[in-house]
């Protein structure tokens, strides 16, 4: 019987956003030898550094969901990380805001779904204490989120690759997958540049291009492909030449695709207005000026002193969607080999928001789930 040799590494991941490098740098405290390869020239270049920057409490999506046991396991690992690895971050606090009275039942019931989901931090405020709070609010109800807060992605997957460059592992930028077969225990993978290498695990955190490797892999069975995959586009504009000043993010209701055109803050203070949605075919980062009176149109609603000419194009970011317009809800899908067959590969898709927040559980689960250890 032959002897079967060993991969050049034990790990691949594909795709250098906040949860690849968060999975590499994971990849290193357990010391395990890993590439980290992006198709861009440079790290984060996608979904993420193109979000709100927010970390999200977990009070959107039922309790059961992976995104709501990710976000809060995720919040309470992010924050103590950016603590110790001093990454730019605030506490800020949300208010989810109802603007007529007739928003208030659905407004109530995203509370009890964020107490049943075993968020303490949640507090009704009637419409006196937004007054004191937030002056230049209108809404006569709201959530606070006191545990919401804002980080500096840039700098969050920054140290991240600091974590994971060294001994174990590196980040190759400008490498991208062809095609990746099953060879004995291994993986069989070539790249772009008609290199080929072997992997003992292979982890696809790919991104928009997550829905896309699936077709790389030989062999890769069908039924395992999401039925839907669709873009999101969401826009944001930047306010300017104001006085306003808000202290809170301020979130409205959530819409379908989105959670609503929301005002949020950066470390700075400035404020930014976004993201709507609108479902896209192709991959389109352009932020339409004519789109500026759509945006005032939601954010006038509970910011009511904002002027059109104050509202400015920024940027645009775009989510991967296992659902389509008609529909409100997909959980993060992260298929292990219990769900597709394949030993050693971890798709990791429709990550989405929050997926920032959640990122460090998200990679604890997928060692853990590569290793065999329980989730």
């Amino acid at each position: 019987m032959g002897i079967e040799l060993a991969a050049d590494v034990e790990y691949v991941v594909f795709g250098a956003g906040v949860i690849g490098l968060a999975c590499g740098r994971r990849l290193a405290e357990r010391k395990k030898s890993f590439f980290v390869l992006e198709k861009e020239n440079q790290f984060g270049t996608g979904i993420s550094s193109r979000n709100s920057e927010v970390i999200h409490s977990g009070i959107y999506y039922g309790a059961d969901s992976l995104k709501t046991k990710l976000c809060i396991e995720g919040r309470r690992l992010l924050y103590e990380y950016c603590e110790t690895k001093n990454v730019p971050f605030k506490k800020t606090g949300k208010l989810i805001v109802a603007v007529e009275a007739d928003e208030i039942p659905k407004l109530r019931s995203l509370y009890e779904n964020g107490k049943r989901n075993g968020i303490g931090e949640l507090y009704w405020w009637d419409e006196s204490e937004i007054k004191r709070t937030e002056p230049s609010v209108r809404a006569v109800a709201a959530i606070y989120s006191s545990e919401t807060g804002i980080v500096e992605t840039k700098d969050l997957m920054s140290s991240y690759l600091a974590d994971l460059s060294g001994e174990y592992g590196s980040l190759i930028c400008n490498k991208y997958p062809v095609s990746l077969e099953t060879a004995g225990k291994h993986w069989r993978i070539s790249l772009n540049d008609g290199s080929e290498f072997t992997s003992e695990k292979v982890i696809n955190s790919c991104g928009l291009g997550a829905y896309d490797f699936l077709g790389k892999i030989r062999d890769f069975p069908e039924e395992s492909r999401p039925a839907a995959f669709r873009m999101a586009k969401g826009h944001y504009f930047s306010l300017t030449g104001s006085n306003i000043r808000v202290s809170h993010l301020i979130y409205p209701l959530p819409q379908v695709g989105g959670l609503g055109v929301h005002l949020t803050l950066d470390l700075a203070g400035g404020i930014r207005f976004g993201p709507d949605v609108e479902w896209v075919e192709r991959e389109n980062y352009d932020v339409p000026e004519n789109l500026r009176s759509k945006f005032y149109d939601s954010v006038k609603r509970y910011l009511p002193q904002v002027h059109p000419d104050q509202l400015q194009p920024s940027y645009a970011g775009i989510r991967p969607k296992l659902h389509g317009p008609e529909e409100k809800f997909a959980d993060f899908l992260i298929q292990t080999e219990k769900e597709h067959g394949m030993e050693g590969l971890v798709n990791l898709l429709g990550i989405e928001s929050p997926g920032v927040t959640s990122s460090l559980a998200i990679a604890n689960l997928v060692l853990n789930s590569l290793e065999g250890e329980s989730l």
